[in-house]
């Protein structure tokens, strides 16, 4: 029996409206999916970061330090090359010390050198360091760093710089502990810390919600570098290489937040990136450091510290 015109009409918005819903359910099933927070090497990123996501590599540098690469596109349709580091301190397999230049104190004033120049100097002392990056943003003319620096249990500089008062800072606890507070919670766990670095004044991440960052870092796309702690007690620290644009743009604040909470930060901050971005790795077994990412200015950049990645495995 032919269906009237009007039967037919219903039945093709019915399919329409099923079908509409079918996939619906589908995109919601994946963004919940691509939500679930990444662990050692796994990606996500939400559709207010990217318009695509692909991993390059994820590798093992250490024992319980994980390595991976990935690009994303934004959605100004700008590719992204990123590096990402984590690890688990409960694993008790990987450490992190603050470099400096010839591993010493500032008792002699503030200067710089490379992550990579950092990096041997600590392990001429011994320490066994498997990856190294940049550290607090700092004074280009003094080279004197804008927040705290404790290295190994001693206090390099207190909250004495001009914008230490409004700095926040990333620690790690003598009982191995991460931490991210602001500098008005440094006296009281100052004791506490075993090595510590300044942070940007504004979070990225806080409580698991994403900051809203000032109106200049929400239009500015430059190479960053970011820590993370997550719920489960991992971090995660990513770079974004930016100002080369047919390799990378960079991201803004705003976006680097997004990017942070996306793979799985709970609180986050950031360090200094631009010019200084270093990103050092071995590969497994090797004693040799390589530079994985591209610094924008070319070359590597003198700092005043950095953040160093040493092994406690006896077999590297």
């Amino acid at each position: 029996m032919k269906q009237p015109k009007s039967a037919k009409s219903k039945s093709t918005k019915r399919k329409i409206v099923s079908a509409a819903a079918v996939l619906l359910a589908a995109v919601q099933m994946s963004a919940t999916a691509s939500a679930a927070v990444p662990v050692f090497g796994q990606l996500s990123l939400t559709n207010l970061v990217a318009t695509s996501l692909m991993s390059d590599y994820s590798r093992t540098v250490a024992p319980g330090l994980v390595e991976t690469r990935f690009t994303y596109t934004n959605l100004n349709c700008k590719i992204n090359e990123c590096f990402m580091l984590e690890y688990d301190p409960s694993a008790g397999q990987i450490g992190i010390t603050v470099g400096t230049p010839g591993d010493t104190t500032y008792a002699g004033g503030y200067h710089a050198a490379t992550v990579r120049a950092q990096a041997a100097a600590a392990m001429a002392r011994g320490k066994p360091v498997v990856a190294a990056i940049n550290g607090d943003m700092f004074n280009m003319t003094t080279n004197q760093p804008w927040g705290v620096v404790v290295k190994d249990g001693v206090e390099l500089q207190g909250a004495v710089s001009s914008r230490a008062y409004r700095w926040n800072f990333f620690g790690i606890k003598k009982d191995g502990t991460p931490v991210i507070a602001s500098n008005a919670d440094y006296p009281q766990m100052k004791s506490e810390l075993q090595n510590a670095i300044g942070l940007y004044d504004t979070l990225l991440v806080k409580d698991g919600n994403v900051v809203a960052q000032k109106d200049a870092d929400q239009r500015t796309f430059s190479p960053r570098l970011g820590v993370g702690l997550r719920a489960d007690g991992t971090v995660f620290f990513i770079m974004v290489d930016g100002r080369q644009s047919q390799y990378s743009t960079g991201a803004t604040l705003k976006e680097f937040a997004q990017l942070m909470k996306d793979m799985g930060a709970v609180q986050a901050g950031n360090l200094d990136a631009g010019g200084s971005a270093t990103l050092l790795s071995r590969n497994y077994g090797s004693s040799t450091l390589l530079l994985r990412n591209k610094p924008s200015d070319g070359r590597e950049r003198p700092v005043p510290n950095s953040l160093l990645f040493v092994t406690k495995s006896r077999s590297m």
